[in-house]
Order: C-alpha cells, then structure tokens, then sequence
C-alpha cells in the first residue's frame, strides 16, 4: 500500500513538471510569435553586407525601409529581385537584400549577373530569417520609418506597380 502511495505520489509529481515545462514551452512560442507583427518594432539587424562591412538596420532610421529575403535558388526571389531593384529606382524606397545561406562570392556573382544594385546583407547563419521568422522565400518585409514592422508581403511580386504601391504611403 505503502508503495502504491509513493508511485501515485511519484507520478503526479511527473505529471506537474511535465505540464510545467509544456506550459513554459508554450508561453516561450507565444512570445516569440508576438515579438514578430504588424505593428511591433522590427527585429535588430546586424549583418554583413557583400563587401564585408557592417550594416545595421538601425542606420536606416527615420525612412522606410523594404527587407527582402531570397535565396539563388528560389526562382521567385530571381524573378522579383529586378522589380524590387527597379521599384527602389524610381521610389527612392531604401531597399536591403537578406541572402539566407549563402556565400560572398555566390551572393555578389549573382547579383551582378541581375544587375540589382540594392546592398545585399548576408545571413550565412539564418538568424536574421529567423528573427523575422520566415519559413518560405520570397518575403519581404516593410519596416516604417520609427522602425516598426509596416506589412509582410510572402511571395512573389507581380509588378514594380505592385511594389510601389506597397510602399507609396510609407514613403
């Protein structure tokens, strides 16, 4: 009986910390879910653009600022780089290329083959993608000019019009 008493005991003790631990689990997903929205400040920066210096999205204070994550292989993010880069031609919108994984050498190869001029940070990690959380490419990310998160665009532009529009009362 005695030991029945500490089993049950025992178990309901595993029963507390496991509901403990799933209920921190859950609050810590909640929070990171909040910490990225509409509204809310955006996730710091802090990445290597491809001539290897430090660019801080905080150095795009007090403008709009368009964040585009891509990768070579996604054939949308190569379809629409052209579109974002002739966008930011003719809005003046400030436009930062997040490259997710890849190297230098690969990044700038391939933008100058596009012929994209917008500076392209590099996020060989994947904690910027992480931070904004993004699961799929293309995203792009508009950050209004107090650095808050504005709109998130997931997928393929149709149209530089598409883009300027995006941006138009932000500007």
């Amino acid at each position: 009986m005695k030991r029945d008493l500490q089993r049950i005991v025992g178990m309901a003790v595993l029963a507390l910390l496991t509901g403990a631990v799933l209920f921190a689990v859950v609050q810590r997903l909640q929070t990171d879910r909040e910490a990225f929205a509409i509204g809310r400040a955006a996730p710091a920066i802090v990445a290597q653009n491809t001539n290897g210096q430090e660019v801080r999205l905080s150095d795009y204070s007090g403008k709009p600022v368009l964040v585009q994550f891509w990768g070579s292989w996604c054939t949308s993010c190569v379809e629409e780089m052209p579109l974002i880069d002739q966008a930011a031609k003719q809005s003046g919108i400030q436009v930062l290329g997040v490259n997710v994984g890849q190297t230098r050498g690969t990044v700038n190869s391939f933008v100058e083959k596009l012929g994209v001029a917008y500076p392209q940070l590099l996020d060989p990690s994947g904690d910027i993608m992480e931070a904004y959380q993004v699961k799929a490419l293309p995203v792009t990310v508009l950050i209004d000019s107090e650095q808050k998160v504005a709109r998130i665009v997931t997928g393929q532009f149709a149209s530089v019009n598409e883009i300027e529009k995006l941006v138009q009362e932000y500007a």
